[in-house]
């Protein structure tokens, strides 16, 4: 996954593993300064709430990122500090 172009607008891809994997690519641009506030304004006063699959204790984080890989979550794994 990259996320944003901190290092620079390219992403050096091997496409072999792309195709082999059937992985899509997705982009997206979110908006402007004034968008980004207007979400965050709208979200403050909505009732909608993250998914949580489960919390476990930052010492777990193996098991945690074993369970994200393998895909068996619904919504987010969180680890607590």
């Amino acid at each position: 996954m990259i996320c944003g172009v901190t290092t620079g607008a390219e992403a050096p891809t091997h496409l072999q593993a792309l195709y082999w994997n059937q992985l899509s690519v997705l982009g997206s641009t979110f908006g402007s300064h004034e968008d980004f506030r207007l979400m965050l304004r709208t979200m403050a006063g909505s009732s909608l709430e993250p998914v949580i699959d489960s919390v476990l204790p930052l010492d777990r984080a193996k098991e945690a990122f074993a369970r994200m890989d393998a895909g068996d979550q619904f919504g987010k794994i969180v680890l607590r500090v």
